[in-house]
């Protein structure tokens, strides 16, 4: 199946990231008439991977509403009700989050439930400005007019990477399929190897849900053959590795549905001793590998973890509904999903 991107192209590179939308993408000696592109570029930046020998580390966080007091931008009600309830407050909430990436350091991070790419230069500003480590925002904008919640990457400076998100057209009369509002695509050299990143925030609704995996997997079956793929994210599956059945949606988005298995995603759930990564005690959120980065070559899986101790502070407060903005600093859970990150090195 030959599908085109489109709804808009970030490029991101050392210091800059931008985007342009209409036409889908070409490249830039081939641009389409009326497209724009922007392009940065610094001295000593020829290549755009990570060092040949480098630990990559991987993460997913679903931040919980991430959203700033500023509620004149918010076209969503439930956005606008979500909002911080003062600038100290929202302040103070860029803080914590920054100080606990920082003590991550993720090379990329996916996060779900921002408001819009304003936040999540915040946190990218704080994080510098305080720690010292610099990334780049990658950010398209998304669909979800209901939440108004998005998804965005943060990229460790020095990596150059390419946003966008994928064309749902080829799709709109199919009833068995449903576009994925939150999602964003990320493509990027890794110790010298070629990977796709995929930042989902799946459907609650489990039948709505199943429709989008089959989006997602038709849209991943669609990428060359030798780059590696990371699907990641908030997927709002409550089911175990080992309890995935072909036709479920953690089936249907991993491959299990036809007879070669060389195509399946591996879910590095099977490698967590607690596999819960939501408040609740589900595990909502997964890092999904290619074969090719669990085979003991090249770049390669080599841990997971949970963080639940950078999520929450004092005991679990899993009956709020939203951020609780009421509680003392030393009880505020940062968020009510736990950060999730896998480590890769090369073989």
């Amino acid at each position: 199946m030959d599908i085109q991107r489109l709804f808009g192209i970030a490029l991101l590179t050392l210091t800059l990231a931008s985007c342009w939308g209409g036409s889908p993408p070409q490249s830039p000696e081939k641009q389409a008439p009326g497209s724009t592109a922007a392009e940065a570029s610094q001295p000593g930046a020829a290549s755009n991977s990570a060092g040949a020998s480098e630990e990559i580390r991987v993460l997913t966080w679903n931040l919980e509403w991430f959203n700033d007091h500023e509620t004149r931008d918010d076209q969503s009600t439930i956005g606008r009700d979500a909002a911080a309830p003062n600038e100290q407050e929202w302040n103070e909430r860029v803080r914590t989050f920054a100080e606990a990436l920082a003590d991550m350091r993720p090379t990329v991070a996916a996060l779900q439930e921002v408001e819009n790419e304003k936040v999540v230069q915040d946190l990218a500003d704080e994080i510098r400005n305080s720690h010292g480590i610099n990334y780049d925002v990658a950010f398209v904008e998304g669909r979800d007019s209901h939440t108004g919640q998005d998804v965005a990457f943060l990229v460790q400076d020095g990596l150059n990477a390419r946003a966008d998100r994928f064309d749902f057209r080829p799709f709109r009369n199919r009833s068995d399929y449903k576009s994925l509002s939150k999602h964003l695509r990320l493509d990027l050299r890794l110790n010298g190897e070629d990977v796709t990143l995929v930042n989902v925030h799946l459907i609650t609704r489990p039948g709505e849900r199943q429709k989008q995996a089959r989006t997602l997997r038709a849209w991943l079956d669609d990428l060359p053959e030798d780059r590696h793929i990371v699907v990641l994210g908030d997927h709002n599956s409550r089911l175990a590795f080992n309890e995935t059945t072909p036709n479920s949606e953690m089936g249907i988005l991993r491959g299990f549905g036809t007879p070669d298995t060389d195509d399946d995603l591996w879910d590095t759930q099977e490698r967590m001793r607690d596999r819960s990564t939501h408040v609740a005690g589900h595990p909502l959120d997964r890092i999904l590998l290619s074969a090719s980065l669990n085979d003991g070559q090249g770049l390669d899986f080599n841990a997971v973890e949970t963080r639940r101790d950078l999520a929450v502070r004092g005991k679990d407060d899993f009956s709020r509904d939203g951020v609780d903005y009421s509680r003392s600093i030393d009880e505020q859970d940062l968020s009510d999903h736990y950060p999730l990150l896998v480590t890769l090195k090369t073989r």
